[in-house]
């Protein structure tokens, strides 16, 4: 189950399973319980993570699309605190399997799930289908 959680995991991070901003920091959330543990309000707030380590949870598209915020927050200090926010709903005290587990099973809910997309080209190489 390890090596199938890390191929969907680096999937669903580098945008091969596009899906919406809150099913991916639902995933992220999962992914960060199992590399961190259980949330903790006075660790796991706005600026544990830099930008390069979120991007590990997230797909970098997430930085480009996202609202106005009151107070005014950066792209990543707004998905930081989506992802805690998240984190802190989903309970105490998950193993790290039965959270790869609910990531399984919930990526496995993304209508491209289990697709890998490839061009086509016709025999000369000049067009793409």
């Amino acid at each position: 189950m390890n090596l199938y959680y890390l191929q969907i995991q680096s999937n669903i991070v580098s945008g091969v399973y596009p899906c919406s901003e809150l099913m991916y920091l639902k995933l992220g959330a999962l992914q960060f319980l199992i590399t961190f543990g259980d949330f903790n309000p006075d660790k796991h707030r706005i600026g544990f993570l830099d930008e390069t380590t979120l991007l590990s949870y997230i797909p970098k598209s997430l930085l480009t699309n996202f609202p106005t915020t009151n107070p005014p927050l950066s792209p990543v200090n707004y998905l930081q605190d989506r992802l805690f926010r998240i984190l802190s709903q989903l309970g105490p005290q998950q193993s790290p399997l039965e959270a790869k587990r609910r990531y399984l099973e919930l990526a496995s809910k993304i209508p491209s799930y289990g697709v890998v997309p490839f061009e086509v080209y016709d025999i000369n190489k000049d067009f793409s289908f």
